[in-house]
């Protein structure tokens, strides 16, 4: 009787858990440079970020990532916006994912996808030859 009141006990407080994650207000996605898209260069960068308790971005530190792209991310990355939180500063980490479709557009094109919580894939869709 005790073990059935313990898992349905341990099954209520996991259920009433509140996440820890700050909450995106909003997302901006980096610009994919031009020296960048003409080396090809692309990959994950990841950006942590300090949030202060008006979910502002205050800091920011590059994790990984190819160079060419670093600093874009590291711009986009100070304009995110997080829900207020009045008790502490946070961190989190934001993964900007730069990658190519060769659709052979007759108009260059970006595709920007957020994926919450904290992931925007930048797609570039280069122009055909002779464009």
């Amino acid at each position: 009787m005790l073990g059935a009141f313990l898992s349905s006990s341990t099954h209520a407080q996991t259920s009433t858990q509140v996440s820890t994650e700050p909450g995106v207000v909003a997302a901006v996605a980096p610009t994919f440079g031009p020296i960048a898209r003409s080396a090809r260069v692309k990959g994950d960068v990841v950006v942590e970020v300090t949030i202060n308790t008006r979910g502002e971005v205050d800091d920011t530190k590059i994790i990984s990532g190819h160079a060419l792209l670093q600093a874009a991310s590291k711009v986009a990355a100070k304009k995110w916006k997080f829900a207020v939180d009045d008790r502490r500063k946070r961190t989190c980490r934001l993964t900007f994912s730069f990658g190519y479709i060769d659709g052979r557009k007759s108009d260059p094109e970006y595709t920007t996808t957020f994926m919450p919580p904290y992931r925007i894939e930048i797609l570039w869709n280069p122009p055909a030859p002779g464009y």
